[in-house]
């Protein structure tokens, strides 16, 4: 005998077919996915329970129910209602700021982007504007710049800005400074 887990819960019995055990559709508080905002108010409040998360595939949102139970004489019947729902603590969310390449920041619980700080996926490009504050948290290099295995240019924990060994030699560019062989290099014209 097989049990598929799919929205039906069932028992293959090749003498009997296949019997329904039971349909999602009828379980009280069951993670649900809802279309349309009217399916989600037209949803029968004896199969939600308070507190249930649903998904409503409109809005690609999700809710949160609240049964509001009977209060004779103010109320007479149970009522049901939906309210946008996020998990606590788990982050941000939001629509992306313009630019839509923009590093996103939480600023003060406002969720966004900025163009001062800009990272192209597709090229690794990063461009910062505006000032630029490193501070250091461990005792190797405050500061590295390397291209693939070479450390081009460090600025170590003590302060020193350093240039890194570049050997072979290359080709003198104008304005150029080089450390190679124990000896600077600068181009010019």
């Amino acid at each position: 005998m097989a049990i598929p887990i799919d929205d039906e819960l069932r028992l293959e019995a090749s003498l009997t077919g296949s019997v329904a055990l039971a349909k999602i559709d009828h379980i009280q508080g069951a993670f649900r996915v809802f279309t349309t905002a009217q399916e989600l108010q037209n949803h029968p409040i004896e199969q939600a329970v308070n507190d249930q998360i649903v998904w409503l595939e409109s809005s690609q949102s999700l809710y949160q129910a609240t049964v509001t139970p009977a209060s004779p004489p103010v109320s007479f019947f149970p009522t049901l209602s939906w309210s946008a729902f996020t998990f606590p603590g788990g982050g941000g969310g939001g629509t992306p700021a313009t630019p839509l390449n923009s590093v996103q920041f939480n600023d003060n619980g406002s969720f966004g982007g900025d163009p001062r700080f800009i990272f192209e996926k597709s090229t690794g490009l990063a461009q910062i504007s505006g000032s630029f504050h490193i501070t250091s948290s461990t005792a190797s290099d405050i500061f590295l710049i390397k291209s693939g295995s070479i450390e081009v240019t460090k600025v170590n924990n003590d302060g020193v800005f350093v240039l890194g060994e570049m050997n072979p030699r290359p080709a003198a560019v104008e304005g150029g400074i080089v450390y190679s062989s124990s000896a600077f290099y600068v181009g010019v014209e």
